[in-house]
């Protein structure tokens, strides 16, 4: 099911991607649309990560449980007198999580079993989720999962007129969406097809001016997908100045939620405001669309003086909490991952992140060190 990198992991209870109408199926029990749970999001995400997806789905008499992630194998392991490979779980970039029909603990327990068994019998180590902060997708995990609030996320209420939501902005706010049109910015509802000639330049340079992190960067089958086939669920929104773009965005139609994706601005352009006139326009798209909420979402990090953070919060006072899940399914194998990573780094310092086993080691003599548990 998961192609030749995971042979032998199939169960009747997991489903891949690429049944697609077996996936949308399963979905279709819950009532929830939103695009971070779908079949071709998840096959974006592939593109992306070289993970492959798949979802697993489970029914204890009237209650369900639907859970999408992505599985990789850990480079550079074997596990002696285990499984040959090793894996872990990450959910895709964006706001998931399971859906379950119940919240009820002992049931949750009972629909979650089976998935941690198959987890053990594979060599499935640890699990990383991003939660849907409107959903709270995080109360459906089992007690085998520790979820953590990571941080507050930033949303527009659109359930206003257009006056009220000008209103709703600071003054310092509207100042600088009025700069932006009187520095002559204009602002165009783009195609989905000009993704790859407009959006990708403009975030590719926007990425190596900021020096992000290779989490940031996507490659050219990601914004193929994104271009060609989400179809009604992409809005590419681009600011102009004489007719040559300065800034443009990507926005997911969600289930009642406008999602803010990706954006990118050109440094010469900061001082017109080209982002400031772009974040107000897709307030108002999204709210002629019917949306309900504009999620700009979080920071670049959890503190809470991050600038992209306060930049947001420049347009709204409301927040809605993000969590994340993490899961240990093989305590030992886990901790002999952790430790040798640490060995090999020379520290004792354990990393905040879950999977911080899977971080570059230092290369020595031209080579990165083997690992081995």
């Amino acid at each position: 099911m998961f192609g030749n990198e995971a042979n032998g992991l199939e169960s009747s209870l997991i489903i891949s991607v690429n049944q697609r109408e077996k996936w949308e199926r399963a979905l279709g029990c819950f009532p929830v649309r939103d695009i971070y749970f779908t079949s071709d999001y998840h096959r974006l995400c592939e593109l992306d990560t070289g993970r492959q997806a798949a979802a697993y789905f489970h029914e204890v008499g009237e209650h369900r449980l639907f859970f999408p992630f992505l599985i990789g194998a850990i480079p550079d392991v074997s596990s002696a007198g285990g499984p040959s490979t090793l894996y872990d779980l990450e959910s895709c970039y964006g706001y998931s999580g399971p859906l379950a029909t119940t919240s009820d603990k002992n049931l949750l327990e009972s629909l979650w079993q089976p998935f941690i068994d198959w987890c053990q019998q594979y060599g499935v180590v640890a699990g990383f989720t991003r939660c849907h902060p409107f959903l709270g997708t995080e109360k459906y995990f089992s007690s085998l999962t520790r979820t953590i609030h990571n941080r507050d996320t930033v949303f527009i209420n659109l359930e206003v007129t257009e006056e009220e939501l000008w209103d709703s902005y600071p003054p310092n706010q509207r100042t600088r969406i009025r700069k932006a049109i009187s520095n002559g910015l204009c602002f165009r509802h783009g195609k989905q097809s000009e993704i790859i000639d407009v959006f990708v330049p403009l975030y590719n340079a926007s990425m190596e001016r900021l020096g992000a992190g290779s989490r940031y960067y996507f490659n050219q089958e990601y914004f193929q997908f994104l271009s060609n086939q989400l179809d009604n669920q992409v809005d590419l929104l681009i600011v102009e100045k004489d007719d040559s773009p300065v800034a443009a965005a990507i926005f997911f139609k969600g289930d009642g939620i406008y999602h803010y994706h990706l954006g990118a601005s050109l440094p010469e352009a900061f001082n017109w405001r080209p982002n400031n006139l772009l974040f107000h326009q897709a307030s108002l798209l999204g709210k002629s669309q019917g949306f309900k909420r504009l999620h700009l979402g979080g920071g670049r990090s959890a503190a809470e003086d991050d600038s992209l953070l306060r930049f947001k919060g420049s347009f709204s006072d409301r927040r809605v909490s993000f969590y994340i899940g993490q899961s240990i399914f093989q305590p030992v194998l886990y901790k002999s991952l952790c430790q040798d990573w640490l060995d090999r780094q020379g520290t004792s310092v354990v990393p905040s992140d879950l999977l911080f086993y899977r971080n570059p080691l230092p290369v020595i003599n031209g080579n990165p060190p083997t690992k081995v548990v």
